[in-house]
């Protein structure tokens, strides 16, 4: 029996990730350093960063590289990027319809507090969440299942009966470890991701329907 559905923040919600390369990418362009996507997009759904898009900027400006300065220009930047995004197709319509069918909604998240709890609120989200869990909350990140397992405790419900929205396969892979199913929603641009573990794999959350989810925990 479908008890809860727990949503990813970025990617799943809101495309912050096209907003982060596209804030770091015009950063390191100041410096005629190129970031691609496909470099990029290794690093989606991470705790940490495997890659770092800073690195050939520190060979490029050796003693005179300021990490702290570029990580503010780049948290402006983004921060303006993701002001322009709107949720991503199907979010309030899926999100409603578990509310008017009363089941639980939460969100799971391998980026700060201080990140997912603002752009909740901006978009009129907070409210309707039983419990933000964030990076912040746990020892581990995703992969790992700390962020999941701090969801089921204090939703209370067994992980069974619980369903993950996720667009990277790192988030997949924690919410699998948990225990609860998982759907792949991933972003048109991400290649290279395994979302075999996913109990569904869908394009777009506009996919998604209250049905659907009901047949994962049936």
């Amino acid at each position: 029996m479908l008890q809860a559905v727990i949503f990813d923040f970025d990617g799943t919600l809101v495309d912050t990730e096209t907003a982060e390369f596209e804030a770091r990418k015009a950063v390191l362009a100041k410096y005629d350093v190129p970031l691609s996507m496909e470099d990029w997009q290794h690093n989606i759904g991470l705790a940490t960063n495997d890659f770092d898009p800073f690195q050939a900027l520190v060979e490029k400006l050796g003693d005179d590289f300021n990490r702290t300065a570029l990580n503010a220009q780049v948290s402006y930047a983004a921060n303006n990027f993701v002001r322009k995004q709107p949720l991503l197709p199907g979010v309030t319509e899926i999100i409603d319809a578990l509310i008017a069918a009363d089941i639980t909604i939460a969100v799971a998240s391998n980026s700060p507090h201080s990140w997912v709890d603002n752009w909740l609120a901006f978009h009129g989200l907070l409210p309707k969440m039983a419990t933000v869990v964030c990076r912040d909350d746990v020892e581990f990140g995703k992969p790992a299942p700390d962020i999941y397992n701090v969801v089921t405790a204090r939703l209370g419900y067994a992980p069974e009966t619980m369903i993950s929205i996720e667009d990277s396969h790192t988030g997949v892979a924690s919410a699998k470890a948990a225990g609860l199913q998982s759907i792949a929603v991933p972003l048109p641009f991400i290649t290279g991701h395994d979302y075999s573990a996913a109990d569904l794999h869908i394009t777009s959350i506009a996919d998604l329907t209250l049905e659907a989810l009901h047949d994962l925990c049936a």
